[in-house]
């Protein structure tokens, strides 16, 4: 995707005689005040280089993705919209500061975000995301390695956030991420009132964006792991220790309201403490707590006026132990025997992925997704008194199976 190709086509379209330069910077003059830096809230304000730069960079220090080489991190869709309103829109790939940090902020701090790669979306609203500053995404990795990313795009009247977790290596080795995103412009899940129009002033933070934390919204019961064991013969133990790293589901909202908050991605979270569950013989479900925390952000736009949407994230490890029957036990085609006396052990590899991981409903309006990997820190070990099979839902029990049956 290459800026100038689309704004040559935006020109024909429009009956346009002037050159495709002037035509790139013309539209970029439009983006680079609605949406530059999209969450730029390091300190809570713009270098002061950001009025002057030109239009080929909007972001101080950082390189168009159409200029690097490599996969994207991150690749999609702008949607829901009419795609004239979202054709060369500016999308900012922003580093946020990891959980634990997060952690440690106190309600009405500003968060501190870095802009690490931009691009712009093309006419139908797509775009690909690769990372300008490696070096300084890498410092907002967790003690896991791992990365939390926004996404994020303010047009004339509409704001896009998306987030995501990478692996810290992944980003230093140029693997591609996460393909085909289709992200939607943030707006209330069943709004209680009518949704709050862009405010006509731009106050203090014109032209750029500022995160701040407003609220913590409580804790929540996660799904941090599932086992099962069918008949007798065997038994099985999870161990969530201090370190385990699960992606937790994110919410967002235009006015922050209750019950308002739409999904939208993941960010990672370590435990600080370690929660050993219970042998058992049954189908089960392992939970354990984390607190969601409220950010308020504010973008200014191009000839003032404000846009405020707020982001609904898991910051903060509260502990706890919760263990859930579950009914049946699912399909398992992966099967490997093993013989009494013997016990296995799955301590890598991804766990699964579950659609209502965190019971955040009666706070945000939705449950959002949770999933926790078996690590060094995260694991599952079944032990066998007598010759059982052992399967698992998406491969072999050695490989990747996801989820793991013992009948």
């Amino acid at each position: 995707m290459h800026s100038r190709a689309i704004d040559t086509e935006d020109q024909r379209a429009q009956g346009s005689t002037s050159t495709a330069k002037g035509a790139y910077m013309s539209k970029s003059k439009i983006f680079i005040g609605l949406a530059v830096t999209a969450a730029f809230a390091v300190g809570g304000s713009l270098p002061a280089a950001a009025d002057t730069v030109g239009a080929d960079s909007p972001i101080p220090g950082l390189v168009n993705s159409d200029g690097i080489s490599g996969p994207a991190i991150a690749s999609g869709v702008l949607s829901g919209v009419d795609s004239k309103s979202v054709a060369g829109a500016l999308v900012v790939l922003n580093a946020w500061p990891s959980g634990e940090e997060l952690s440690r902020l106190q309600i009405g701090e500003t968060v501190k975000i870095s802009p690490v790669g931009f691009a712009y979306a093309d006419a139908q609203g797509r775009f690909e995301l690769k990372i300008s500053d490696r070096e300084l995404s890498q410092k907002y990795r967790d003690g896991m390695g791992k990365i939390d990313f926004e996404i994020n795009s303010v047009t004339q009247d509409t704001v896009f956030t998306h987030f995501f977790t990478a692996d810290a290596g992944a980003v230093d080795a140029k693997v591609a991420g996460r393909t085909g995103l289709s992200i939607s412009a943030v707006k209330d899940l069943a709004p209680r009132f009518k949704e709050p129009e862009f405010a006509p002033d731009g106050g203090a933070i014109e032209k750029a964006c500022v995160t701040t934390k407003v609220a913590n919204l409580g804790n929540f019961w996660v799904n941090v792991g599932y086992g099962y064991v069918s008949g007798s013969g065997a038994t099985m133990k999870f161990t969530y220790t201090s370190g385990s790293s699960s992606e937790l589901g994110v919410g967002v909202s235009t006015s922050g309201a209750a019950g308002t908050y739409s999904a939208s991605g993941t960010s990672s979270f370590s435990s600080t403490s370690t929660v050993s569950y219970p042998s058992t013989n049954s189908f089960k479900a392992w939970k354990t707590q984390f607190r969601w925390g409220k950010y308020q952000k504010k973008c200014g736009r191009t000839g003032g006026g404000t846009v405020t949407t707020y982001t609904a994230k898991a910051d903060g490890y509260a502990g706890g132990s919760s263990i859930q029957t579950i009914q049946s036990y699912p399909t398992a085609t992966y099967c490997v025997s093993n013989a009494a006396g013997t016990s296995f052990t799955k301590a890598s590899t991804a766990a699964y992925s579950s659609s209502v991981g965190a019971s955040t409903s009666g706070v945000l309006g939705v449950n959002v997704t949770a999933k926790t990997g078996y690590t060094s820190t995260t694991k599952i070990t079944f032990t066998f008194t007598a010759t059982k099979l052992l399967c698992g839902t998406n491969g072999l029990p050695g490989g990747t199976p996801v989820r793991l049956v013992a009948r």
